[in-house]
């Protein structure tokens, strides 16, 4: 799995290839832009961080939560954790009521959409 630079770079490579093979040049706002996707999962944490006291979620839902939007199964959420799978699914379970989701596609869904947005809002002050 490519992380940090070598992620960013590779996907700077292949979006300045054009269809044709020719290398445009990108300019530095540009590659920002382009660079912000990688920075979603900072985003993530911070939402989660936030959504832990608005939702009123224990750490470990926390926890449970951040692996569950990153694409970890239950399996492997309890292997990460030490825990049993029934725990795990407990957890989400919680989450579930807590947050008002009905499961787990939409809480996904949900902090996506909340680190898009945030996303969004610091380009655009970023560029004021």
């Amino acid at each position: 799995m490519l992380v940090g630079s070598t992620a960013t770079t590779l996907l700077i490579y292949l979006l300045v290839l054009s269809p044709e093979g020719i290398d445009r040049r990108i300019s530095a706002p540009d590659m920002q832009r382009v660079a912000r996707p990688v920075d979603q999962e900072e985003e993530k944490g911070q939402i989660l961080s936030d959504l832990q006291e608005d939702w009123g979620l224990s750490n470990a839902e926390t926890e449970v939560t951040l692996f569950a939007v990153k694409g970890f199964s239950n399996k492997e959420i309890s292997e990460l954790r030490g825990s049993s799978i029934a725990t795990v699914k407990k957890q989400l379970s919680s989450v579930y009521r807590k947050s008002g989701m009905e499961n787990r596609f939409q809480l996904i869904a949900y902090v996506n959409d909340e680190a898009i947005t945030a996303g969004l809002s610091a380009s655009r002050s970023a560029g004021e």
